[in-house]
Protein backbone atom coordinates (compact mmCIF):
# COMPACT_ATOMS: atom_id res chain seq x y z
CA UNK A 1 0.00 0.00 0.00
CA UNK A 2 2.88 2.19 0.89
CA UNK A 3 4.34 1.87 -2.53
CA UNK A 4 0.80 3.21 -4.18
CA UNK A 5 0.72 5.80 -2.39
CA UNK A 6 3.94 7.09 -3.07
CA UNK A 7 3.19 5.91 -7.37
CA UNK A 8 -0.17 8.15 -6.85
CA UNK A 9 2.03 11.08 -5.09
CA UNK A 10 4.73 10.93 -7.88
CA UNK A 11 2.03 11.26 -10.27
CA UNK A 12 0.33 14.49 -8.54
CA UNK A 13 3.68 16.35 -8.76
CA UNK A 14 4.74 16.04 -11.58
CA UNK A 15 1.25 17.09 -13.00
CA UNK A 16 2.08 20.16 -11.20
CA UNK A 17 5.08 21.06 -12.26
CA UNK A 18 4.89 19.44 -15.77
CA UNK A 19 3.07 22.59 -16.95
CA UNK A 20 5.31 25.02 -15.56
CA UNK A 21 7.98 22.97 -16.90
CA UNK A 22 6.47 23.24 -20.92
CA UNK A 23 5.69 26.71 -20.70
CA UNK A 24 9.17 27.80 -19.92
CA UNK A 25 10.68 24.93 -22.54
CA UNK A 26 8.45 27.28 -24.66
CA UNK A 27 9.97 30.12 -23.96
CA UNK A 28 13.36 29.25 -24.15
CA UNK A 29 12.63 27.62 -27.63
CA UNK A 30 10.51 30.89 -28.81
CA UNK A 31 13.95 33.11 -27.88
CA UNK A 32 15.85 31.27 -29.89
CA UNK A 33 14.00 31.31 -32.62
CA UNK A 34 13.37 35.08 -32.91
CA UNK A 35 17.06 35.08 -31.73
CA UNK A 36 17.99 32.83 -34.79
CA UNK A 37 15.31 35.42 -36.99
CA UNK A 38 16.71 38.67 -36.03
CA UNK A 39 20.41 37.57 -36.99
CA UNK A 40 19.51 36.22 -40.30
CA UNK A 41 17.34 39.44 -41.05
CA UNK A 42 20.81 41.85 -39.82
CA UNK A 43 23.14 39.78 -42.61
CA UNK A 44 20.58 40.53 -45.18
CA UNK A 45 20.14 43.70 -44.44
CA UNK A 46 23.46 44.50 -43.89
CA UNK A 47 24.53 42.33 -47.72
CA UNK A 48 21.97 45.00 -48.93
CA UNK A 49 24.20 47.85 -47.74
CA UNK A 50 26.74 46.33 -49.16
CA UNK A 51 25.22 46.23 -52.31
CA UNK A 52 24.04 49.36 -52.41
CA UNK A 53 26.96 51.50 -51.52
CA UNK A 54 28.63 50.44 -55.32
CA UNK A 55 25.43 51.82 -57.47
CA UNK A 56 25.56 55.64 -55.88
CA UNK A 57 22.83 56.43 -58.40
CA UNK A 58 20.69 53.51 -58.78
CA UNK A 59 18.17 53.09 -61.61
CA UNK A 60 14.63 50.87 -60.93
CA UNK A 61 16.68 47.74 -62.05
CA UNK A 62 19.36 48.72 -59.56
CA UNK A 63 16.85 48.91 -56.73
CA UNK A 64 15.38 45.69 -57.72
CA UNK A 65 18.22 44.03 -57.63
CA UNK A 66 18.88 45.15 -54.28
CA UNK A 67 15.99 44.22 -52.71
CA UNK A 68 16.13 41.13 -54.37
CA UNK A 69 19.47 40.70 -52.67
CA UNK A 70 18.48 41.30 -49.35
CA UNK A 71 14.81 39.24 -50.05
CA UNK A 72 17.13 36.34 -51.05
CA UNK A 73 18.90 36.10 -47.57
CA UNK A 74 15.77 36.05 -45.39
CA UNK A 75 14.85 33.21 -44.01
CA UNK A 76 11.99 30.96 -45.14
CA UNK A 77 9.84 32.43 -41.98
CA UNK A 78 9.63 35.73 -42.67
CA UNK A 79 6.61 36.74 -44.74
CA UNK A 80 8.12 38.36 -47.75
CA UNK A 81 4.65 39.72 -49.33
CA UNK A 82 5.33 42.16 -46.35
CA UNK A 83 8.68 42.48 -46.51
CA UNK A 84 8.94 44.30 -49.83
CA UNK A 85 6.59 46.89 -48.58
CA UNK A 86 8.97 47.51 -45.18
CA UNK A 87 12.48 47.67 -46.98
CA UNK A 88 13.56 51.23 -46.94
CA UNK A 89 16.61 52.12 -49.08
CA UNK A 90 17.62 55.58 -48.57
CA UNK A 91 20.72 57.63 -50.09
CA UNK A 92 21.82 60.83 -48.52
CA UNK A 93 23.34 63.43 -49.32
CA UNK A 94 24.67 64.42 -52.66
CA UNK A 95 25.70 60.77 -53.31
CA UNK A 96 28.76 60.84 -54.04
CA UNK A 97 31.93 59.21 -52.31
CA UNK A 98 31.79 59.07 -49.01
CA UNK A 99 28.37 59.97 -48.45
CA UNK A 100 25.94 57.37 -46.21
CA UNK A 101 23.63 54.71 -47.65
CA UNK A 102 20.79 52.93 -45.34
CA UNK A 103 18.69 49.67 -45.77
CA UNK A 104 16.22 49.71 -43.10
CA UNK A 105 14.05 46.54 -43.00
CA UNK A 106 11.12 46.68 -40.27
CA UNK A 107 9.17 43.07 -39.41
CA UNK A 108 7.15 41.28 -37.35
CA UNK A 109 8.58 37.52 -36.19
CA UNK A 110 5.84 35.01 -35.18
CA UNK A 111 5.64 32.60 -32.67
CA UNK A 112 6.69 29.32 -32.75
CA UNK A 113 3.44 28.32 -30.77
CA UNK A 114 0.07 29.78 -30.69
CA UNK A 115 0.26 30.50 -26.97
CA UNK A 116 3.31 32.22 -26.89
CA UNK A 117 1.56 34.44 -29.90
CA UNK A 118 -1.24 35.25 -27.63
CA UNK A 119 0.63 35.93 -24.84
CA UNK A 120 3.13 38.19 -25.76
CA UNK A 121 2.25 39.25 -29.04
CA UNK A 122 4.57 38.98 -32.04
CA UNK A 123 7.33 41.16 -31.79
CA UNK A 124 8.26 43.58 -34.30
CA UNK A 125 11.94 44.22 -35.05
CA UNK A 126 13.77 46.98 -37.16
CA UNK A 127 16.92 45.94 -38.89
CA UNK A 128 19.07 48.64 -40.30
CA UNK A 129 22.68 48.75 -42.05
CA UNK A 130 24.10 52.41 -43.12
CA UNK A 131 27.30 52.24 -45.37
CA UNK A 132 29.32 54.49 -47.54
CA UNK A 133 29.03 55.07 -50.67
CA UNK A 134 32.59 53.85 -52.42
CA UNK A 135 31.92 55.11 -56.15
CA UNK A 136 30.72 58.25 -57.61
CA UNK A 137 27.76 58.45 -59.80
Amino acid sequence: MQRSIRRGQSLVEFALVAPVLLLLMLGVMNLGYVLFVNTQVEYAVREGARAAMVRPCPTNADLAAIRTQVIDRLPGVIDLNRVRNDLVITYTGNRNFGTPVTVTLTYQVRMLDPLSGAMMGDPTFTATSSRTISTGC
